[in-house]
């Protein structure tokens, strides 16, 4: 991972979360990219096998691209914690849902996900995913182009 997104990283991370520190390693993320025959993009999949699971801190948060109805005055959302294991054990749950174009890496405090596209246009771009959505039908607004420029874009809004 570059050194500036695990600077970034640092800055931003409040607590792991207790329930599991373990990263993923590479062959558990081969096989569920054969099994589910994706290809997760090379930046988060550094992110999996490096970084555990936290939460984020709470004064920061990140600017959207494309705003909800949710999405406060000031154009911020708030992450409150990013998945690392639940991105494999969760997905089939998720897809169920929500379609197989993109999966959760993280969680909002209101049960809304940001998600990263793992097929055709939403190939590697990060999304809020807004679960009760009724302007459109897959609930999905851009964040940023890449999961680097989503860590990167994260400032203190002072929540």
């Amino acid at each position: 991972m570059k050194d500036i997104i695990r600077k970034k990283l640092d800055e931003i991370a409040a607590a792991e979360l207790t329930e599991d520190f373990s990263t993923l390693t590479a062959g558990e993320l081969d096989a569920f990219e054969a099994e589910r025959g994706i290809r997760i993009p090379a930046e988060y999949r550094e992110f999996l096998t490096e970084q555990c699971a936290f939460y984020v801190a709470d004064d920061f948060g990140y600017p959207m691209r494309e705003v909800s109805e949710m999405t406060s005055d000031d154009g911020n959302e708030k992450l409150e914690y990013f998945y690392n294991r639940e991105f494999v054990s969760g997905s089939d749950a998720f897809a169920r849902v929500w379609g197989e174009n993109v999966l959760p890496i993280g969680e909002n405090m209101g049960g809304d996900y940001v998600c990263i596209g793992i097929r055709g246009d939403h190939y590697g771009k990060i999304y809020f995913l807004y679960h009760e959505d009724e302007e459109r039908a897959d609930g999905l607004y851009l964040i940023a182009d890449s999961f680097e420029e989503f860590i990167l874009s994260f400032t203190d809004i002072g929540w």
